[in-house]
């Protein structure tokens, strides 16, 4: 079963063969020229081991017998092994790098260089000559290392130098030092938007220029929506973003003081809704402004007398009118506004007793027959009285009199009249019969008997021993004019 190690080693015979392929189809002379070099350079390279060529190979045979397992695994043919298949992983990882930071464009000869060491390293692990290829792998690493962290600064500077020159004003300058850094990283986001930001730099300063051209004609608005353009282009670019926020922070101020002049016109005028809105957006504008609070505070005192008033005018207009139930809801919805109102709780209380009153007077019109007692008809009298009163705070308080309520009044003071009139009854009997009236008392056995009775409601009764007795419920009116018999003829 093939191991990691043998893979790396039959990946470097691959490579050789690879590479001899192209140095064949490259040209015969050229190749012998490279290996002319080589040879030279790998005769050269053995004086830091303090032995020659010849020793080192001989060294080489003798350790070749070795598995580099168990005891091997510890000498120095062996560790310089393991340790030269741990750079060769290393050193390709970099060149990988490298090549994908296009090195051959900023560095070509030590990009040569590195792989010259590696390419030594290579043929000397092939041939077994393990400290040869672990020091020419260690210069390898070294030097990938070197050139990676050339290519990092190549990168910072470009970026750190576009940015300076953009800031400067040198957006050309800008841009070519940008590019260098995408030579190293060619689709980093840092990079292309360096070559962006440098690319719309003279159409943001030509925004710009124009922009403050309408600046001096005092064209705020156009001014800032060409600042908006020129920010939307590069929101990094200082100049576009200080000239944005100018204008902007102009046009607050600009807008700030319309509508707080706005707001203080409306209170002048009692316009609520007007200046609640300015004032308003005056706030959105600033929202620790004190103005403008305290315009909403005097603007809500306003609406709140302004809705007063009108409850007033509603509720006095409804009393007027007679329309007794709204006015004394619209009373109570001043009362609820601002309960401390001593002439909103002078309507309500006024309204209500005229309610109250109005509710009597109806009762005892609907029911005449009641004002035949003399405790209802005297209570019918206080609220006469009381409606009469009413009328005549009526006519004071608005100089005319409530004619609705007062034909009701009188409704009811020529029911009460008519019902202290007496009315002429006569009744008919048989003279053995005891003739009883509710209210009244009881008359003696008549043949014909007329009695002054008030208009009302009685319950009248026949009695005669060994009869049944005879009930009758009659109501008396103010015209009344018949004839009533009363005989108990219906024996027990």
């Amino acid at each position: 079963m093939e191991t990691p190690k043998d893979k790396i080693i039959d990946d470097l015979l691959e490579r050789s063969k690879s590479r001899n392929k192209q140095i064949i189809i490259s040209g015969a002379i050229i190749s012998l020229i490279f290996i002319f070099f080589l040879s030279i350079f790998y005769f050269f390279d053995f004086s830091e081991d303090q032995i020659n060529s010849k020793d080192t190979y001989v060294l080489d045979i003798e350790n070749s017998s070795f598995d580099c397992l168990g005891k091997d695994k510890n000498i120095d043919f062996c560790i310089n092994r393991q340790l030269s298949i741990d750079l060769i992983n290393n050193i390709s990882d970099n060149i990988k790098t490298l090549e994908k930071r296009n090195i051959l464009q900023w560095n070509e000869d030590g990009y040569l260089k590195l792989n010259s060491f590696y390419d030594v390293g290579n043929r000397s692990f092939l041939l077994k000559k393990y400290k040869k290829s672990k020091d020419e792998f260690d210069l390898a690493l070294l030097l990938s290392e070197e050139l990676i962290n050339q290519s990092d600064k190549i990168y910072l500077d470009g970026i750190s130098m576009g940015l300076d020159f953009l800031r400067n004003g040198n957006p050309i300058i800008a841009k070519d030092k940008f590019e260098e850094a995408g030579l190293i990283k060619m689709n980093d986001l840092d990079v292309i938007e360096g070559i962006y930001r440098a690319e719309v730099y003279e159409e943001i300063d030509k925004l710009i220029k124009e922009s403050n051209l309408l600046i001096e004609s005092n064209r705020i608005n156009e001014a800032f929506l060409l600042s908006q353009k020129a920010l939307s282009l590069d929101k990094k670019n200082l100049n576009a973003k200080g000239l944005y926020e100018s204008l902007a922070l102009t046009i607050l101020e600009r807008d700030y003081v319309e509508f707080i002049k706005i707001g203080n016109s409306s209170i002048v005028n009692e316009n609520v809704e007007e200046g609640l809105n300015a004032f308003n957006e005056a706030l959105s504008l600033k929202p620790g402004s004190e103005i403008a609070k305290k315009g909403i505070q005097n603007l809500l005192i306003i609406q709140k007398r302004l809705k007063i008033n009108k409850l007033f005018s509603e509720a006095e207009n409804y009393e007027i009118t007679e329309q007794w139930n709204k006015s004394f809801d619209t009373y109570q919805n001043i009362i609820l506004e601002e309960e401390n109102i001593t002439k909103a709780q002078s309507g309500f209380d006024r309204v209500k007793k005229i309610i109250e009153t109005k509710k009597n007077i109806e009762f005892y019109l609907s029911n005449p027959q009641r004002l035949s007692e003399n405790i209802i008809r005297e209570e019918s009298n206080n609220v006469l009285g009381l409606s009469e009163q009413i009328i005549n705070d009526f006519y004071s308080l608005y100089k005319k009199t409530p004619k609705k309520f007062s034909i009701l009044k009188n409704e009811l003071k020529e029911l009460i009249s008519k019902m202290q009139i007496p009315v002429i009854v006569r009744f008919i009997s048989d003279n053995k019969t005891t003739l009883i009236i509710s209210r009244i008392g009881s008359f003696d056995p008549f043949y014909e008997k007329v009695i002054n009775l008030r208009p009302g409601t009685y319950e009248i009764f026949g009695r005669k021993r060994g009869y049944k007795e005879k009930r009758l419920l009659i109501n008396i009116t103010s015209d009344f004019n018949k004839q009533i018999r009363i005989v108990s003829n219906e024996r027990i």
